[in-house]
């Protein structure tokens, strides 16, 4: 009985869109660090039930699609469908709730439109990936990328003086997050093509994917601790960013040849890897 109940919750948390929210939440506060700004556990929550409600959304309205190439996902999403319902309506109340009392203008629009355009994808933008090559890996780059501002939004901070600081975190996130969406859109290549969605998979196949995942790898890593290295002035900065960065690039060629492989646990880990981003940077923060 008891194991029976941890494996259902080790399948909740890692299929059912908990471990990317965790992702969003790792994101924030990644960014609070580099900006220097303490944001607090109300803030956090928040945004881990919003970025829930998309996931468990999307995962619940495309578990017929899912069917072919994640069956313990869509298996896991049949079981408890009766309960969805009213699991997104306790959880939307929850959100509206908390923002009423620990949220700020700013932040709360930014919840709102995210939670909105989330939803929307799965019921609305989803057949632009029939059209537009690589939508999909765009749309939800960009809702990663967006998570650089929360600190400022929630805090009410003005972005005056630190622009390029945010503008070079937003790019970086945003390449980092259009590399994980087409490494974890693999997993569904058969059903992507056969519902005819452009993804990178679908227009390229697997070889040369993986050729364009490694130069995203290199120009995300690399190339960008080069950058760093000649525009900060401080050179105990410089160390600040490149070994985790250094970590990065190790970790993308350790985890692409386990997907590569056809290790479903590749993709797993490289759903989580925002996670990893607030750990590696701590002791240098601390520092």
């Amino acid at each position: 009985m008891l194991k029976r109940f941890f494996k259902f919750l080790f399948i909740e948390i890692v299929y059912n869109g908990h471990l990317q929210s965790i992702c969003a939440v790792a994101l924030v506060i990644f960014s609070s660090m580099i900006l220097s700004i303490k944001i607090d556990i109300w803030a956090l929550l928040i945004l881990y039930l919003s970025f829930y409600i998309i996931y468990l959304y999307n995962r619940f309205g495309e578990r017929k699609q899912d069917g072919a190439t994640n069956k313990t996902r869509t298996n896991h999403i049949q079981k408890i469908s009766p309960f969805v319902p009213y699991i997104l309506a306790v959880v939307s109340l929850a959100v509206v709730i908390l923002l009423f009392l620990f949220g700020k203008l700013y932040f709360n629009i930014q919840v709102v439109v995210t939670i909105v355009f989330g939803v929307l994808y799965t019921t609305v933008f989803k057949d632009l990936t029939k059209k537009i090559p690589l939508f999909k890996n765009y749309y939800v780059a960009l809702f990663f990328a967006s998570l650089i501002i929360v600190p400022l939004s929630y805090t009410m901070t003005p972005f005056t003086g630190i622009e390029a600081t945010i503008l070079v975190m937003a790019v970086f996130v945003f390449l980092r997050g259009m590399r994980m969406q087409i490494f974890l859109d693999l997993k569904d290549l058969p059903s992507d093509r056969k519902q005819g969605l452009k993804t990178a998979g679908a227009i390229w196949g697997r070889r040369k994917v993986y050729k364009v995942l490694l130069f995203l790898s290199v120009l995300t890593t690399w190339i960008f601790a080069i950058f760093l290295f000649f525009t900060k002035n401080d050179s105990a900065q410089n160390l600040f960013f490149i070994f985790p960065l250094a970590f990065l690039f190790a970790f993308d060629r350790v985890n692409q040849k386990k997907i590569e492989q056809e290790n479903f646990y590749g993709y797993l880990i490289e759903s989580g890897e925002f996670i990893l981003w607030p750990i590696l940077l701590y002791p240098f923060y601390v520092i």
